[in-house]
């Protein structure tokens, strides 16, 4: 319930005509269930999104690459090279971890640089993030805290942690479950 309600809020961010690019993660997918009814163009890593969206009646751009099966995404060389030209109006993705000090955190290198370049590629970045996510690290560094216009997160988000992201200048929203 969590994902669905982080990404029912985040649809509500995306006008109709906007280009978007949302990752491979769980929490994505949901945002692209959100999607399937919209007038937009969707650039996606993620095989089951793109899956989500063939009948929709936005424009699909699937990122090329050698397919992750495990994750469902496509990375290396190839993705990083669609990405390079690419400039979408904003970009949803999420992580495996969050902390104050090491920002969005991943465990898989060459989905990490996916990331990167869809953020590099975007005009406002969101990170869909549920409150479990927060404290946990992983190996690899995705983006600091500040590469991230908006976090949005659900109410689970422990107070102590939502006190030092405040703290931190990272605009938060919390929405309900």
């Amino acid at each position: 319930p969590e994902k669905q309600a982080l990404a029912r809020y985040a649809a509500s961010l995306i006008q109709d005509g906007d280009t978007v690019a949302i990752d491979a993660s769980t929490t994505c997918l949901a945002l692209a269930r959100e999607l399937a009814k919209r007038r937009l163009t969707i650039i996606t890593n993620g095989l089951d999104a793109a899956l989500e969206l063939r009948n929709s009646g936005s424009k699909v751009i699937l990122i090329g690459g050698y397919l992750r099966q495990v994750a469902g995404s496509f990375a290396g060389p190839l993705a990083l090279k669609m990405l390079e030209g690419l400039r979408v109006d904003q970009v949803f993705f999420s992580a495996k971890g969050v902390s104050l000090r090491d920002g969005f955190l991943d465990s898989d290198l060459d989905e990490i640089e996916v990331k990167r370049a869809m953020i590099t590629s975007a005009v406002h970045v969101t990170a869909l993030m549920d409150s479990s996510k927060f404290g946990v690290h992983a190996l690899g560094r995705i983006a600091p805290l500040n590469a991230v216009h908006l976090h949005i997160s659900d109410e689970g988000l422990d107070k102590i942690m939502e006190r030092d992201l405040r703290k931190h200048k990272v605009k938060l929203r919390i929405v309900k479950a």
